[in-house]
């Protein structure tokens, strides 16, 4: 009875450990399931990281490509924008002057770096002032301008309150949803003084020309004149040597010549 109880005992044992095992190779089933799925996940995951690295390595050389171009094309612009001969003046919506190059800041005679506070009608005469306001706030209510992209002569106003001829070709441009004007100007002083002193001379060439003609007219009217001074003359010569003239009659012939002769040096 023992030993049946022992077998019994050892059978159940068995069957425990039958099925333990049974489970034991389920579970290292499972296992190896998870840690498969586990390897492909992290297999993949893995490729998207190193994707994604590769992809931000790639924004970020981009980036800094298109920084190095942005900062050039500033430096080249700043250079431009330093170096120009016209003054270039660059105004916000509310006529504010935000920036201008060192040529500008010559021509109006402005001190300092930079024009803080100013405005663009700080730059004009008195004359120019209330035409200006008018097309400006035109511009911002309609988008209409007829002077945008056009080279105009105007009057500026130096900081010493000198006013002096230029030429201006204004447009705007939009940063950021923010209209702003740029001014390209150009001080003709010595281009009108030039132009007047051109002028002058032209006149007096022209006045020369006038008297040289008139002079050549008169030369040949008094070319004209002598030869029937001399004709007078010879007529006069003729009547005189005619014998049976009175006395008076020839008094009045000598008169005659003597006229002529008196005309004459008129037109040496």
């Amino acid at each position: 009875k023992i030993l049946l109880e022992i077998n019994n005992e050892i059978s159940r044992q068995r069957d425990t450990i039958a099925v333990q095992k049974v489970e034991l190779e389920q579970k290292n089933v499972q296992l190896e399931k998870a840690r498969t799925e586990l390897e492909v996940c992290v297999s993949e995951r893995t490729a998207e990281l190193e994707e994604a690295n590769k992809q931000l390595k790639e924004d970020i050389a981009l980036r800094i490509r298109a920084e190095d171009a942005l900062m050039e094309s500033e430096t080249r612009y700043r250079l431009l924008h330093e170096t120009a001969f016209d003054g270039i003046i660059i105004a916000d919506a509310n006529g504010k002057i935000v920036d201008c190059n060192p040529s500008a800041r010559k021509i109006f005679g402005c001190a300092g770096p930079k024009p803080s506070g100013m405005s663009i009608v700080d730059l004009m005469p008195e004359s120019c002032k209330e035409r200006h306001q008018a097309g400006f706030e035109h511009f911002l209510k309609t988008g209409e301008s007829r002077i945008q992209g056009r080279v105009m002569e105007l009057e500026g106003l130096r900081m010493d309150g000198t006013v002096f001829p230029l030429e201006l070709i204004v447009n705007n441009l939009t940063i950021d949803g923010k209209i702003y004007f740029s001014g390209t100007i150009r001080d003709i002083t010595e281009r009108k003084r030039a132009e007047e002193e051109n002028s002058r001379i032209q006149g007096q060439l022209y006045q020369a020309q006038k008297m040289e003609a008139v002079g050549v007219l008169a030369g040949g009217v008094a070319h004209d004149f002598n030869n029937l001074l001399t004709t007078i003359r010879g007529y006069s010569d003729l009547l005189a040597m005619d014998e049976n003239l009175t006395d008076v009659t020839r008094g009045d012939i000598v008169e005659i010549k003597k006229a002529a002769e008196k005309a004459a040096a008129l037109t040496r």
